[in-house]
């Protein structure tokens, strides 16, 4: 016994002897905190002040450290890796006192939208410009970004849109492409077409002109609301087909000025703008084939193989060439196609039993253009020999799994 205590003693004066400036911060914030009277704490005393003190001391310390805004921005970033918000949270409102630290804010709105915090986030901006910190670019960016991904799609396109609107009027910062191709994703993802439009209007008194992911955003949100379970649930089958139908000419307008800004070289399309005028055009349940492989054919030179067994590509330039401005007949580079583009080739290829020609566009596709088909593709291309009663072919494709 005597011996365990002197043991016990030796430490103990061992740990007196120990440097206060060496202890490690991290664990003077995770140090449990010793309890006074249980029965009747006096209000200096409670944990959560306590807390609080040590928390405003390891950030007082590692701010003595750190004076660069772009130390203390790589600082926050790991503190809120290791999810310890409030000690970030902190550190990044005292050191603008002194400092513009936008990274780190930028940093902190970004975990909070990771984290589907909206309303966290917005609270944050608000703090950050009380504070004379000047939100950029990015900020934006970050905010606008996370409400397109959001789980709580009618808030995030009113604070969008609302963020949106107000970036117009600020004379210091105006929103760019990104920012509303961010918004208008949003504004699809909450169906509300309303809000899409009327940002659209907006751009006639703006210098944004619409690039591939406006077009997309918007073929893909009018698509998805003539799709929308909730609207066509109580509709009856007439309705349904003036809905679709009505959907698809509107989006063959929008076509017609993708083409057109295209050809001019205007605009660089890419396989998620044809791919999604491709799924609008399978909307209806009576497209043809040959209007989806015209379109790929126009947009992607891929050869006719429903047409011709000795197909080629036409005469045009490289598909990953730059897009000249010229008075040539055809200016703009081909989109290249991969996994979307086959996915959706096979589906109307399956729905017309093509299977020759399915066979000849996934040699095609996957050789020349080095695209590796993922599970979905390969189940979809067996359906199709399948159904095509080609088993020597779906043998073959086996072999090369």
């Amino acid at each position: 016994m005597s011996t365990d205590l002197a043991i016990l003693s030796i430490a103990a004066s061992s740990q007196h002897t120990r440097s206060f400036a060496t202890s490690s911060i991290e664990d003077a914030i995770r140090a449990p905190v010793a309890s006074t009277t249980p029965r009747q704490a006096h209000p200096s005393t409670r944990p959560d002040l306590k807390d609080r003190q040590k928390l405003e001391w390891a950030v007082k310390k590692h701010l003595e450290r750190m004076d660069d805004p772009f130390i203390i921005a790589q600082h926050v970033s790991r503190t809120l890796a290791k999810d310890r918000y409030d000690e970030a949270l902190l550190l990044v409102q005292q050191a603008s006192k002194t400092a513009q630290c936008v990274v780190s804010w930028n940093h902190l709105i970004d975990y909070q939208m990771k984290n589907q915090k909206l309303n966290a986030a917005v609270r944050l901006l608000n703090d950050m410009k009380k504070r004379g910190q000047h939100p950029d670019e990015l900020t934006y960016t970050i905010i606008f970004r996370g409400c397109a991904r959001s789980t709580y799609p009618k808030l995030a396109v009113a604070e969008s849109v609302r963020l949106y609107k107000s970036m117009t009027k600020d004379a210091r910062l105006k929103p760019n492409i990104i920012h509303l191709n961010a918004v208008l994703q949003a504004c699809g993802r909450a169906g509300d077409l309303d809000a899409m439009f009327s940002l659209l209007d907006s751009l006639d008194d703006s210098k944004l002109k619409p690039d591939t992911h406006t077009y997309t955003a918007i073929l893909q949100s009018l698509r998805a609301s003539a799709e929308d379970p909730a609207s066509t649930k109580t509709a009856s089958q007439q309705l349904r087909k003036e809905r679709v139908a009505q959907t698809i000419e509107r989006c063959k307008s929008l076509w017609e000025e993708v083409m057109r800004n295209w050809r001019k070289g205007d605009l660089v399309i890419d396989e998620h703008l044809v791919c999604a005028m491709g799924r609008v055009l399978l909307l209806d349940k009576s497209t043809r084939s040959q209007d989806i492989l015209a379109l790929a054919a126009e947009t992607m030179n891929l050869p006719r193989f429903d047409k011709d067994s000795n197909a080629k590509p036409h005469d045009a330039v490289d598909p990953t060439a730059p897009s000249p401005k010229s008075s040539s007949k055809r200016t703009a580079a081909y989109a290249a196609p991969g996994k979307n583009t086959l996915s959706l080739l096979i589906t109307i290829l399956t729905d017309a039993r093509l299977t020759r020609a399915g066979t000849r566009y996934w040699h095609h596709i996957l050789d020349t253009y080095a695209v590796k088909p993922d599970a979905k593709l390969w189940e979809q291309m067996l359906r199709l020999l399948h159904l095509g009663r080609a088993s020597a072919d779906a043998a073959s494709l086996r072999t090369l799994r």
